[in-house]
């Protein structure tokens, strides 16, 4: 199954040892594989993480597995032009099997150690502080990650380590030579407590504040261990009373944490022309130590 991994990195996971399942979804499994010692002495033991797509057995015609072979192109040709960090690594694509192949991550999603109330604030804001470093990152050669959320950050907490994965949404929105020039996106991508607002119209919109609105619901989780909204909508309860608040000068009232509250209010601006751009909220970061 991957018999043609780059030969320059992992030439030796050629008779990888499938280990177990480490998750599933609607897009598919994720399964966990180990390099085999080798007859030419390799001993490194790697793991890595196979991402294997679900083929729908109805679905079987051209355009749907060419619809298929589209998106795991584009989840990997992405992945190989990140190089970061905090960024998990992509390998390899094998369109036969419809897999992509990643570094395995050690750790917990953000969510589960939030939820389970593992981490201290200190912790949490440190993490944070990784994420925004790989965005920044993202973002300064022309991709949007487009389904950033808790469930999308793996925490090496052993090492302290952010790890970003999934970029099967993500969007290329401006190239190097036109680095001014926005490529703009239209409709709705992600996951729905996460979405900006300006998703759910039929305009089209920058692809990079989506992201900072994301980062901006994940800031708040971890400030105030819970989600601000089900959906970024007049029909929401929850949002409008968001609105409320910050239209009548009330949201001292809504934000009782004081050092995240203006850092909060700007990645979250409804209006996306007036949200930051994800650089220019470093140095706001210090605040929260």
């Amino acid at each position: 199954m991957i018999s043609h991994l780059h030969p320059y990195n992992i030439n030796h996971l050629h008779d990888a040892e499938y280990i177990k399942r480490l998750g599933e979804g609607a897009f598919g499994t994720i399964k966990l594989y180990k390099c085999k010692e080798k007859e030419n002495g390799c001993t490194c033991n790697q793991y890595f993480v196979v991402k294997c797509m679900k083929k729908n057995k109805r679905k079987k015609t051209d355009a749907y597995l060419k619809h298929l072979r589209k998106c795991l192109l584009n989840e990997y040709t992405i992945g190989t032009l990140l190089r970061h960090p905090c960024i998990r690594e992509t390998l390899d694509v094998d369109f036969k099997d419809h897999c992509i192949i990643f570094e395995y991550c050690p750790g917990s999603d953000f969510l589960d150690l939030i939820n389970e109330n593992k981490l201290t604030m200190k912790d949490e804001i440190y993490y944070f502080k990784q994420l925004i470093d790989g965005v920044s990152y993202m973002h300064d050669i022309g991709i949007a990650h487009m389904d950033l959320k808790l469930e999308n950050i793996m925490i090496d907490y052993v090492n302290k380590k952010v790890k970003i994965i999934d970029l099967g949404k993500a969007r290329i929105f401006h190239d190097s030579l036109h680095i001014s020039t926005v490529i703009k996106d239209r409709g709705i991508h992600g996951s729905l407590p996460y979405i900006a607002p300006e998703e759910f119209s039929d305009e089209e919109y920058n692809p990079e504040k989506i992201d900072v609105w994301s980062c901006g619901i994940i800031l708040f989780e971890i400030i105030y261990h819970l989600c601000p909204w089900r959906k970024a909508c007049k029909r929401d309860s929850l949002y409008r009373n968001y609105l409320y608040y910050r239209n009548n000068d009330k949201i001292d009232g809504y934000l009782s944490h004081i050092s995240s509250r203006e850092l909060i209010l700007t990645m979250l601006n409804p209006n996306p022309d007036e949200r930051c751009h994800l650089v220019d909220i470093k140095d706001k970061l210090i605040a929260l130590d």
